[in-house]
């Protein structure tokens, strides 16, 4: 039996604070591991307000200990409103190399001192935390959730939306830095194969590579027993962030050409700059349905009221919890045939793809679907089935695995 472990995760964001997956996942494989009597001390950000001068803020969090800290900047990523292009190229600059952030972290990894550093998200933080660990003799884990190292968006898309084949010169200089300071990465992980490979690609060069494929805990207490619809339409559920990559704005254009008399009714959660024009497709249009951010119960009801996840993204998506916890919910998914998305979607086995950003093979699924009652069906238990492979406990071993590997 191995011996228990005193792990470090660093994320920029840590629950109550949530944007994106990253620090949800965090937050699950770190609550998971304290569970079973690991001591587990989390790093994460705070609004410069609410620590009030103090250095740091901590609190025991659900068996975690987490410690917030202001990494000096010019404003905290969990509210940074609309910054001018400006502010944001000074807040990049400073991101580069934190080093108020390195003193900072540096101090409190010398005080829990961990057998691992494991970092998420380091938007805030920089590349600094990865040295100040390492500088201590410890091993550092990254896990990237998204394209933060590659593309200050994140995304390699252009502003407009539209995929970025040719980085300009300050993207050239900002994915080199964080690529070479990645070196000092022991082990570099991402959920997807998909994502590891654009790493590998980039010219990254830690000491290992690994697919660990993300998890979440059961939610579903009577599997057996799912909600039934009070009506006859087919249910579809988009729930993220509202934004162009994620390609919302498709999903909208198919209802738009599907006719009224077609049974089908489109949920939609989330928050981002494309809500307005969410806010006016389900003021124009009675089977579009708009309900903003949720979480907790209400979000568990809107899986389970579903019989589709739909997740038409342009960008090369990593691995978006929502198929989780659709799959979970015993809810198919229909999603664009498109980076990480394609190896979580098993065709006409657990769900259906469809080519990046085409609305009409988007509305013909869709067509298909209503005419097939029984194939929906079949969709909906691969999707059950299949959710035995995503738990937080399988990706929490595999973690762990790792982690015991690189003990010193």
């Amino acid at each position: 039996m191995n011996p228990k472990l005193n792990l470090l995760y660093i994320s920029s964001l840590y629950p109550p604070y949530i944007i994106g997956g990253a620090e949800i996942m965090a937050s699950y494989l770190a609550e998971y591991l304290a569970d079973e009597g690991h001591r587990v001390t989390v790093i994460s950000t705070e609004d410069p307000g609410v620590l009030r001068g103090k250095v740091f803020d901590r609190c025991l969090q659900n068996g975690v200990e987490v410690i917030r800290v202001f990494p000096k900047n010019l404003y905290w990523i969990y509210r940074k409103g609309n910054p001018s292009l400006i502010s944001r190229a000074f807040w990049h600059a400073r991101d580069a190399w934190n080093w108020d952030a390195a003193r900072k972290i540096g101090q409190i990894i010398a005080e829990v001192r961990p057998d691992i550093v494991h970092t998420h998200n380091i938007d805030s933080f920089s590349p600094a935390v990865w040295y100040e660990a390492r500088k201590l003799g410890i091993p550092v884990v990254h896990t990237a959730h998204d394209l933060h190292l590659l593309c200050p968006r994140a995304t390699l898309l252009k502003r407009n939306g539209e995929a970025c084949t040719e980085a300009c010169l300050i993207c050239k200089i900002y994915r080199k830095w964080h690529v070479t300071r990645a070196s000092a990465i022991d082990v570099f992980s991402a959920p997807s194969q998909l994502l590891l490979n654009l790493h590998m690609k980039m010219g990254v060069q830690a000491g290992q590579f690994r697919v660990v494929r993300n998890g979440i805990p059961n939610m579903v207490s009577k599997p057996e027993d799912p909600v039934e619809s009070k009506d006859d339409r087919m249910r579809f559920l988009y729930i993220g962030q509202l934004t162009v990559n994620k390609g919302i704005h498709i999903l909208l254009e198919v209802f738009r050409q599907l006719p009224m008399d077609i049974p089908v009714i489109l949920n939609v959660a989330g928050r981002g700059q494309l809500e307005p024009e969410i806010a006016q497709a389900a003021r124009q249009d009675p089977r579009i349905n708009f309900y903003g951010f949720v979480s907790g119960s209400k979000k568990r009801e809107l899986f389970d009221s579903s019989d589709f996840l739909v997740l038409p993204s342009i960008y090369n998506d990593n691995a978006p919890i929502s198929i989780l916890e659709a799959y979970n919910a015993g809810v198919a998914v229909i999603a664009s045939d498109i980076g990480g998305l394609s190896e979580l979607v098993n065709h006409r086995k657990t769900g259906l793809l469809f080519p990046a950003g085409d609305s009409q093979a988007l509305c013909s699924l869709i067509l298909e679907l209503v005419a097939q009652p029984r194939f929906v069906r079949e969709l909906k238990g691969g999707a059950r089935k299949i959710s035995e492979n995503y738990t937080v406990e399988r990706m929490a071993k595999h973690y762990a695995e790792i982690y015991h590997s690189l003990k010193r």
